[in-house]
């Protein structure tokens, strides 16, 4: 995992307890959330997505090896269930 990732989870972790919160004790695991709360009664917009990937904000490069679709549950435990899952092939660089 990049060190940058580390530093940002570290930040956040910080953040958290120094407001007398507490995080998660499972392994950090970077991962991205859209559409969280999403009831499928809306379209989801792919522009708003669109708007918010053009932000004017610091953009670092990452490597990712799959991507996972999960459907959060949160009546139930476990949470999460794994939908779908793609495993990226690399390219000639070795890169992801």
């Amino acid at each position: 995992m990049p060190e940058y990732l580390n530093r940002l989870q570290n930040a956040v972790k910080e953040a958290v307890e120094s407001a007398g919160m507490e995080l998660d004790k499972k392994p950090f695991n970077p991962h991205i959330t859209l559409a969280r709360k999403w009831d499928g009664q809306k379209l989801f917009s792919s522009d708003e997505l669109r708007k918010a990937s053009e932000a004017k904000v610091d953009k670092p490069s990452f490597s990712i090896s799959e991507i996972i679709l999960y459907q959060t549950h949160l009546d139930r435990i476990p949470k999460y269930e794994a939908v779908k899952k793609w495993i990226l092939k690399e390219t000639a660089e070795g890169e992801k």
